[in-house]
């Protein structure tokens, strides 16, 4: 039953089809009567989401609505920083658009958190992570993405990053510092401490796998104190200062006897060792072993056997002198010459009169030897263990007996002897064509007069004379 009453129409169901024969169109949950341009002008339809964003229901008398998968619709986004025009939070445009973009910033630009969103425009955000940088220590806030040098560094499918640097024998982050002449550390290259974050690393030859290289990491500093290194002479002779600038040389030598996964640093006189000295020539704090040039001293305490004739590295060099007096060893003011990569191989060093076997005072073995108004006897060392020498012995004053005029010089030689190249100018010697030797540090001049030979004699110089030129040897490293 239809109709009208109080000015309502009243009916159960309606029919806008135009059909002769009326049938109720309104029968299901949720459908509703829908205005439409063509004809009939009024249809029943229904809500639909055409791209399934939006759930529709229906709730007696009500037909609901939600966001697909019950969350709520995003109307903004809160974004790390902004920028104006850029705003936070972000807001669509009025068609709904909000533009999400990527981009790399510069070091330093976002911080310990290395991604982040950031405004720079209305209805726009940047997702921004920054690149990293080099920095002296562990910086989280530097993190970032970086690539890498294809000369040293290789990067595996899986960014997996493994250095080529380390192919030859070398050092890396090493540096050495000298406090008050008393204290010789080896630390990082900036003159940090070594430590898990800033470590440094030593490429050495393996002994258990001859032809393979080993790279150790260095997470602690190693020195040495005068009072460590106490009397250990390194083949001086004892109780005779050494006034004068003497090179000492840093070494790095693997425990290849006890699983080479560590390093000592050690200090000797000579250069050119590859291998290290036999255990009884290895001292450390708390003895004298290191009597020899050829012994090595360590900065760490150490089981010395486990070093014992094991791969070693010529690193560094620095100077040293000695009071005999005291029994003291001083490091000397580090300065260019010094340091890791650097060997004295230029610098010229004065012998100190009265040691290696000279005469208290001189250069030769005895007391009566010539005395010279201006003595020079001075010497180079370079890294392969050959020594050059020159000296210049001028104005002599003849001296008192008749033994071998026998020259010392600073290192004990092999048993190829030395090479010399010396003259004499004197108003009895005519030549002076070589110096006879064999193995060790002393030598005696032999020449030439006339067709004769013989050895030069202390008391047979001519005051007035002069003696001088050059030589070179190799120093052996016993």
């Amino acid at each position: 039953m239809s109709g009208f009453d109080n000015q309502t129409m009243f009916a159960n169901n309606v029919d806008f089809t135009g059909n002769a024969n009326v049938q109720p169109q309104v029968l299901l949950n949720g459908q509703l009567l829908i205005g439409s341009t063509l004809t009939p002008h009024i249809e029943v339809g229904t809500l639909t989401s055409p791209l399934g964003t939006i759930a529709i229901g229906y709730s007696k008398p009500n037909i609901t609505l939600d966001v697909t998968g019950g969350t709520i619709a995003m109307e903004k986004i809160a974004v790390d920083a902004s920028t104006s025009p850029g705003t936070n939070p972000v807001l669509p445009t009025s068609g709904g658009v909000i533009t999400m973009t990527g981009n790399q910033v510069a070091a330093g630009t976002v911080g310990a958190h290395v991604i982040r969103t950031d405004s720079l425009a209305a209805n726009t955000l940047t997702v921004e992570i920054q690149r990293s940088t080099s920095a002296a220590t562990s910086t989280v806030a530097d993190n970032g993405v970086a690539h890498f040098d294809s000369a040293q560094f290789l990067v595996d499918s899986n960014a997996f990053v493994t250095t080529t640097k380390f192919n030859t024998p070398g050092v890396a982050n090493l540096g050495i510092t000298n406090t008050s002449g008393t204290t010789l550390t080896v630390n990082s290259s900036s003159g940090a401490a070594l430590s898990s974050t800033n470590p440094a690393y030593v490429t050495l030859q393996s002994l258990a796998n001859p032809g393979q290289l080993i790279t150790y990491a260095i997470t602690a500093n190693q020195s040495f104190t005068q009072a460590q290194l106490a009397n250990n002479l390194f083949g001086i002779t004892t109780g005779i200062n050494v006034a004068v600038d003497m090179p000492f040389y840093l070494y790095a030598v693997s425990n290849a006897n006890n699983g080479e996964n560590t390093i000592a640093f050690m200090i000797s006189r000579i250069p050119h060792r590859t291998i290290a000295p036999v255990a009884g020539n290895i001292g450390q704090s708390g003895n004298t072993l290191a009597s020899t040039q050829g012994s090595f001293f360590s900065l760490k305490a150490i089981t010395a056997a486990d070093y014992a004739s094991s791969p070693c590295l010529c690193i560094g060099s620095f100077r040293m002198q000695y009071s005999g007096g005291s029994t003291v060893w001083t490091i000397q003011t580090l300065n260019n010459s010094d340091g890791i990569g650097q060997y004295q191989d230029q610098i010229e060093f004065a012998f100190p009169p009265g040691q290696f076997g000279a005469n208290t005072a001189n250069y030769f073995t005895t007391a009566s030897a010539p005395t010279f108004a201006t003595p020079v006897h001075n010497y180079q060392v370079k890294r392969d263990g050959l020594v050059f020498g020159y000296s210049a012995f001028g104005n002599s004053t003849n001296g008192s007996n008749a033994s071998n005029l026998t020259i010392a010089l600073p290192f004990v030689v092999g048993s190829q002897g030395a090479s010399f190249g010396y003259s004499l100018i004197s108003t009895v010697y005519s030549a002076l064509t070589m110096i006879s030797g064999s193995a060790g540090n002393v030598f005696t001049f032999a020449y030439a007069n006339n067709g004769g030979t013989g050895l030069l004699l202390n008391n047979t110089m001519v005051n007035g004379s002069f003696l001088g030129g050059n030589y070179f040897c190799v120093m052996v490293t016993a």
